[in-house]
């Protein structure tokens, strides 16, 4: 084959290579949703492996639920929210940070979650803890996440944004309910 119709060939091969893999990607594509959805699978498929290796400690546990609590700073506030994009009340913040962190559901509302979690001493409190507060004329109808420093973070009320806040303040002193434990399933 002749050196000049060799170069229009290859030319040709790349082109309609490189023109397959647009139309591949745009038609094809998946949302920026699932895109989303299928690197947080990948993520915890990989983790799910890597934690048959060497399995995490606690405080590294209590350490990733803190963590992810701390990702969602300056969220807006929503009441019935459950996604940090729409904003999120108290009990769809810490129901989202522990699906995000453990993956474990959580019931909706704060009551539910004291209920469904291990009562414990203030002295008792570990990062990761849940802390119930009395903000609404009723017990537990308020609820944040243990940071440790006597300090917890929480979507506070309309208006608001996640923040953290010292279980030391009078506000929080006055209305504080009890602490619990939310069944790590990893133990």
């Amino acid at each position: 084959m002749p050196h000049f119709l060799h170069t229009v060939v290859r030319t040709f091969l790349l082109g309609f290579s490189a023109l397959t893999l647009i139309i591949a990607s745009s038609c094809g594509g998946t949302s920026d949703k699932n895109k989303t959805e299928k690197t947080k699978t990948v993520s915890r498929t990989q983790t799910n492996k890597s934690s048959h290796k060497k399995r995490a400690s606690r405080n590294e546990r209590r350490n990733e639920v803190v963590r992810q609590a701390k990702a969602l700073l300056n969220t807006n506030y929503k009441r019935g929210g459950n996604h940090p994009i729409t904003g999120l009340d108290c009990s769809g913040y810490v129901r989202f940070v522990f699906r995000q962190a453990w993956g474990v559901v959580l019931p909706r509302t704060s009551l539910a979650q004291s209920k469904i979690s291990k009562p414990i001493k203030r002295r008792e409190l570990k990062k990761g803890d849940l802390v119930f507060y009395n903000t609404r004329r009723r017990k537990f109808s308020h609820v944040g996440i243990y940071i440790g420093n006597n300090q917890f973070i929480h979507s506070p009320a309309s208006g608001g944004k996640v923040r953290i806040e010292n279980m030391s303040m009078s506000y929080w002193k006055k209305r504080y309910n009890g602490a619990r434990r939310v069944k790590d399933p990893m133990y």
